[in-house]
């Protein structure tokens, strides 16, 4: 774990230049999330949005089944209700891929402004492999949250307030007290001990609806990479790549 929380802060500058990135998000009025609704007949109409996030968060946790085998199948059909009804009708199981593709729908179908990240180690470049997590806006705190539904995590500073995964990554720099709160507390220390890794570099679709995860739409990638490596990327198809923060997690 040191090792990478060195690593994190050998590579923790962002250029100063803004550079805005833009984002789409589906409205929860879209026709798509109509069956998506209708299919879980939740009342939440009373609840505020962090309840219906928390909601949401342990529903699509005790509905999938953890596993890195079944991606393949889907094919051109991730979306929310392919994975949920085939996962009842079949059994199949779920990597953290899934889990955030199946929340972050159910997000937008209530209308909570939501995207996947898809968070990459230092040797990214090697493939070795990345964890994906959700960012939630949270309107009545005014503030994007981190959420996790292949662990049912969320995360809080040491004065309980939620933070987002670039708050995550800021504490762990910083040697800051943060609290990860999952649904089992060995899962808790697991997740904790392998952020350091994953948090180096971050990749998020530009279009945020229903199905727009399928591999047969090509999609728009935005990335957000520490300043040092400004000198080594070049021009990547479809990847809009920033290298600073605030473009990245602030549209």
């Amino acid at each position: 774990m040191k090792k990478h929380v060195e690593i994190l802060r050998r590579f923790s500058d962002y250029d100063d230049t803004i550079s805005p990135l833009s984002y789409f998000y589906s409205m929860p009025n879209d026709i798509e999330f109509d069956a998506l609704r209708n299919s879980l007949n939740f009342a939440l109409d009373k609840k505020t949005e962090l309840e219906v996030a928390h909601v949401l968060l342990n529903y699509v946790f005790n509905s999938l089944l953890p596993g890195n085998d079944d991606y393949p199948k889907l094919k051109d059909k991730c979306n929310s209700l392919y994975i949920l009804n085939n996962t009842k009708k079949h059994g199949i199981k779920s990597n953290c891929y899934m889990y955030c593709v199946v929340l972050t729908e159910l997000l937008l179908c209530y209308g909570i402004k939501s995207r996947l990240i898809v968070c990459r180690p230092a040797d990214f470049h090697l493939n070795t492999g990345c964890h994906c997590m959700v960012h939630a806006y949270m309107k009545q705190l005014g503030k994007w949250i981190a959420l996790d539904p292949a662990n049912c995590a969320s995360f809080r500073n040491n004065k309980g307030e939620f933070i987002s995964i670039s708050e995550i990554r800021r504490n762990i720099i910083e040697d800051k007290r943060y609290y990860v709160f999952c649904s089992d507390l060995r899962n808790s220390e697991v997740l904790k001990n392998y952020l350091p890794y994953y948090l180096f570099a971050f990749f998020s679709l530009r279009n945020n609806g229903f199905n727009f995860f399928a591999s047969s739409t090509p999609n728009q990638v935005c990335s957000l990479f520490p300043l040092q490596f400004k000198k080594h990327i070049g021009i990547i198809p479809n990847v809009d790549i920033t290298f600073n923060e605030i473009s990245f997690w602030t549209n």
